[in-house]
């Protein structure tokens, strides 16, 4: 009969760290943002079309245009995560600019082809005296910093246009 009691006990604690642990922070931190009508969505989504349109077997697919933005505040951490367009808006205008024939001879089709997304997602602890999440910087792919967060990124490979 103790058994059963202690296992009651020990359940009912765990749901109870569970739903402390996933719920949402109530001192106004958490931010989602999803809005796709922005300048550098809509740009980006124009340099894809140009490109389909110029460059010989271009796949707009998977070069995303995507925006969006998470920050998450419970459990003693910060969780911060955010996506934004594969092409910058410089480089949206500058395949805009571009003539097809010079987007093909100095291998933009090529270099936008392989583009993606730049994802960053960002754990900072709340308890150390760590750099606030909106100060983040975007970090090359799997890192750990110093302050005891850990942030983990994926970029495109580079400059896309010129």
């Amino acid at each position: 009969m103790a058994g059963r009691a202690s296992a009651g006990v020990a359940a009912s604690l765990l749901v109870c760290a569970l739903f402390a642990c996933g719920s949402r922070s109530t001192s106004g931190d958490d931010e989602h943002d999803d809005n796709n009508f922005r300048p550098d969505v809509i740009e980006c989504e124009d340099a894809l079309d140009r490109l389909q349109r110029c460059c010989p077997g271009f796949d707009p697919a998977p070069v995303l245009c995507n925006f969006f933005h998470s920050k998450s505040t419970g459990c003693g951490s910060v969780s911060t995560d955010d996506v934004k367009p594969a092409l910058s808006r410089d480089e949206s205008e500058c395949i805009r600019d571009t003539s097809c024939d010079s987007l093909v001879a100095t291998k933009v089709c090529e270099r936008a082809q392989l583009a993606r997304a730049y994802e960053t997602r960002k754990d900072t602890p709340t308890s150390s005296s760590s750099p606030s999440p909106s100060a983040t910087q975007w970090v090359p792919p799997p890192s750990a910093t110093s302050s005891g967060s850990t942030a983990a990124s994926t970029t495109h490979q580079g400059t896309v246009c010129p």
